[in-house]
């Protein structure tokens, strides 16, 4: 088991973000998400059977990892060219976690591994590229990249700190609608 393993899989999200533009190549923007992020039982078991070498039969369960954030930012917009605009994105903000419950158990030793389901804020980041085409002067398909970051502190009551810090970087691609309000 390493600090940076990475237990988490693919998953959903939903997105919902407000531009204003404060000139011809600047703006600010507004976020709310929503990402549910499945947890890989096989490879969690997976390094389990690696370290206790075989020792007994390995049993994961496990739910999703949720992400409910809110995050501020800037926008660097390059010119419209061909009913294409690109827009360099940068955030910051807060996100509300929450860790699955996890239960581990081997069939010579028991439970050997219990974290109960919890939820934690913590500050967030998110930098991310956006690329609409425009259809029609007021509507445009829209796709969009972004790298997220948050480090919650989910409770521990094995551990002696009582609590353990969970990086979470999770990338999204989204494709969606873009409606000009002008």
């Amino acid at each position: 088991m390493e600090n940076n393993s990475g237990f988490a899989g693919t998953g959903g999200n939903i997105e919902i973000d407000f531009f204003r533009y404060t000139g011809r190549f600047f703006g600010l923007v507004s976020n709310i998400g929503y990402s549910n992020i499945f947890f890989s039982e096989k490879a969690y078991k997976s390094e389990y059977d690696r370290v206790l070498a075989s020792y007994g039969e390995n049993m994961v369960k496990a739910g999703n990892y949720h992400l409910l954030k809110g995050l501020l930012g800037l926008i660097l917009k390059i010119p419209e060219t061909k009913n294409i605009e690109v827009l360099l994105v940068f955030q910051a903000g807060c996100a509300m976690s929450i860790h699955p419950s996890l239960l581990v158990t081997n069939s010579e030793l028991g439970v050997i591994n219990s974290v109960r389901k919890d939820t934690k804020w913590s500050a967030m980041s998110n930098t991310g590229i956006k690329a609409n085409y425009w259809l029609t002067e007021k509507y445009g398909i829209s796709l969009n990249y972004g790298l997220n970051f948050t480090t919650p502190g989910f409770g521990d009551v094995t551990s002696i700190e009582q609590v353990f810090s969970l990086p979470v970087r999770y990338q999204n691609i989204n494709v969606g609608l873009v409606i000009n309000l002008k």
